[in-house]
């Protein structure tokens, strides 16, 4: 029977535990170690009888694997690590909580985003947000008759470029006279971010204009891992299943459960601390045909949705990316067969797959650089121009 003195032993070595777990770097590591020191303590006391000496071995051996997977890990990350220059972001992803989007840049906002490689800085970029947190664009004048609107993440948002080099940017200088701009995208964003924006009401409460062109960047396959939950980000974003009719259908956010037990998501949050269960937690399942599905469907409901107030838009999809992956083929096909405009970068910049060094940010960062843009700009306005 356990004693007041036991207890509060028990009680210490948990607070020191928790402790630990904040502050100490692989802080399982130790904890479990720890314990398995405990526990063979526990054992070796003479008043034990077999079985209970037994039972608080096995447990000792217990604690001692995981101690020693959770150090395995570790060192696998440390060799992988080795030798390699650091990366260091500063005001790259700040952003507030969004009650349709899930999470957005503090509206009305500008900041100086910078990414280091080591001591030697790879962009210092400017990120000006408007007082719906869309990201900077030409301001909009009175002979315009149309909007173009772009969805899509990082790759679309210009991530690592001044608000003027950004792609929706350059069409918004280019078209100045006859269309207003709207830069919905954002780094992490995915294909579920852009139709909630659609179908609650938020295009329709920013976008004044008769919707001329409607750009969608898409990523693949990173979209399809962001919009089925995947991703450790942006938790709080809309959740999106298909519905039996074949149509997507808005079911919350991702981590629901998680805020209706919000006790449980801490216990989870510190279970993740231990890298071996961050792994297995955070393992990426391989996407299937209703993944690919879903995809689809999104972006068919966006573009039909947005038609059923300017039944004359284009829709367009913006592919990224330099090598197509399993099933993207199937997607692009699906979209064109259901009149959807599909526009891989590597065909619109001949050499986009061969040369990353003239294309690219940085050879540590592969977002699309201010000549990217500009090139994909350049296609854009003539694509919105008929040209």
């Amino acid at each position: 029977m356990a004693t007041p003195r036991r207890i509060r032993r028990v009680l210490l070595g948990l607070l020191l535990s928790y402790i630990a777990l904040k502050t100490l770097p692989a802080p399982w590591l130790w904890v479990l170690l720890a314990w398995a020191l405990l526990a063979f303590r526990r054992a070796r006391a003479p008043e034990r009888t077999t079985a209970s000496r037994a039972s608080w071995t096995a447990a000792a051996g217990l604690l001692c694997l995981l101690g020693l997977i959770e150090a395995g890990v570790r060192g696998v990350d440390i060799a992988e690590e080795w030798g390699d220059v650091p990366i260091h972001r500063e005001d790259l992803y700040e952003t507030v909580d969004h009650d349709i989007l899930g999470s957005a840049p503090p509206p009305a906002s500008s900041r100086i985003a910078r990414k280091h490689h080591g001591e030697r800085e790879i962009y210092a970029a400017r990120y000006t947000f408007d007082e719906h947190s869309l990201r900077l664009t030409p301001d909009c004048r009175d002979t315009a008759a149309q909007a173009v609107l772009f969805f899509g993440c990082s790759m679309t948002f210009g991530e690592g470029l001044h608000d003027e080099e950004t792609l929706p940017y350059r069409v918004g200088e280019a078209l100045s006279d006859d269309a207003c701009l709207y830069n919905f995208a954002l780094h992490g964003y995915g294909t579920h971010h852009m139709l909630a924006a659609i179908e609650h009401g938020m295009v329709d409460t920013i976008v004044e204009q008769d919707i001329g062109h409607v750009f969608y960047g898409l990523l693949y396959p990173a979209h399809l891992y962001r919009l089925t939950g995947q991703e450790s980000w942006f938790r709080h974003g809309p959740q999106y299943a298909l519905g039996a009719d074949g149509r997507p259908e808005h079911r919350g956010h991702f981590d629901d459960d998680e805020r209706a037990h919000p006790f449980l998501a801490k216990v989870k949050d510190l279970a993740e601390d231990a890298l071996f269960v961050r792994r297995l937690l955070r393992r990426k399942r391989p996407i299937d045909d209703a993944d690919q599905q879903l995809l689809t469907a999104m972006v068919i409901e966006a573009r039909d949705r947005l038609a059923a107030r300017s039944p004359d838009l284009a829709f367009h999809v913006l592919v990224w990316g330099r090598r197509g992956s399993d099933g993207e083929d199937q997607v692009l096909a699906s979209l064109r067969a259901a009149g959807i405009g599909v526009h891989p970068v590597r065909d619109i910049i001949p050499d986009y797959v061969t040369n990353e060094a003239r294309y690219d940010v940085d050879a540590h960062d592969a977002h699309p650089n201010a000549l990217t843009t500009r090139l994909v700009a350049e296609y854009v306005t003539a694509l919105i121009r008929g040209e």
